[in-house]
């Protein structure tokens, strides 16, 4: 009898402790979970700024994009690391209900973006930075140094796009699409960008030869030059272990013998040649 008590108290003293620790595994899981998505005060700061110099169209409903009194890292558009830095900002959906696009009052990149280094994607597309100048490339490269993704499409850029942009060592996606005003030399130092996967510079006014060894970077899935008239170039020899998936040179001056080494593409689903001056035969 006296084995069977002992053996009932060792089991309900073993229960307790187990849903102690397991009150305790729940609270301090909650208090984690709390404190990632918490946001710090010098980001909430560094957004407050941003978005008193948005500047919305006079068709636009729209007077804010974020309440400040909540957590940043919960707001449409932000992402957040575990300890509470902003890693991810996407404006690419402040339009107003008439698709105008928004602009910054004044678009100080620097100041802008001091505080928000943890950023590892930036996606300003259609938001208008045209009076931030040719220097906008080397304000976002020595302010933002970890971009894996930088989005500017339809910014109103103007060129040239200068070598810093080369600083920014994780970038994976680079899009510029639709700014005609960078009328620039094709950028050079992108052909040690080793870890770009997508590249688009389609609508961008560019002219000068195009650097072919761009097509060999070991990562590029998605490159489209489309619609740049006064852009010449030629392919390389595409090499067996190529990664590119998406290839647009539509309406540019590319030309020359179309390689049999094209064929080494073997992860090619989607070609656009047209209105190039190319001749030869595509390999089947």
């Amino acid at each position: 009898m006296r084995d069977f008590h002992h053996r009932l108290l060792l089991f309900l003293y073993l229960f307790l402790l187990s849903l102690y620790q397991a009150s305790i595994a729940s609270s301090l899981s909650t208090a984690t979970k709390a404190a990632h998505h918490r946001c710090r005060d010098d980001q909430r700061s560094a957004f407050a700024q941003l978005q008193e110099n948005l500047k919305f169209p006079v068709s636009s409903s729209k007077a804010e994009l974020w309440d400040l009194k909540t957590d940043c890292c919960s707001w449409e558009g932000v992402a957040c690391n575990d300890v509470g830095h902003a890693t991810r900002l996407d404006l690419s959906s402040a339009y107003d209900e008439y698709g105008d696009s928004i602009s910054l009052k004044k678009p100080n990149l620097g100041m802008l973006f001091q505080n928000l280094s943890f950023l590892v994607e930036l996606n300003l597309d259609y938001v208008n930075i045209s009076a931030q100048g040719s220097n906008w490339c080397e304000v976002i490269s020595h302010v933002l140094p970890n971009l894996r993704v930088l989005s500017l499409s339809g910014s109103g850029l103007s060129g040239p796009l200068c070598s810093s942009l080369s600083k920014l060592h994780f970038l994976s996606k680079l899009d510029l699409h639709s700014n005609s005003e960078l009328s620039s030399i094709p950028p050079s130092f992108l052909a040690n960008s080793f870890n770009l996967e997508t590249l688009d510079l389609s609508y961008c006014g560019l002219n000068g030869s195009f650097p072919n060894n761009i097509f060999l970077l070991p990562k590029l899935q998605y490159i489209d030059l489309s619609e740049n008239l006064l852009l010449p170039g030629q392919f390389p020899d595409f090499s067996l272990n190529s990664s590119i998936q998406y290839l647009s040179l539509k309406s540019t001056s590319f030309s020359g013998n179309i390689p049999l080494s094209i064929s080494n593409l073997k992860s090619l689903n989607y070609l656009d040649l047209s209105r190039c001056k190319f001749y030869g035969v595509i390999p089947v």
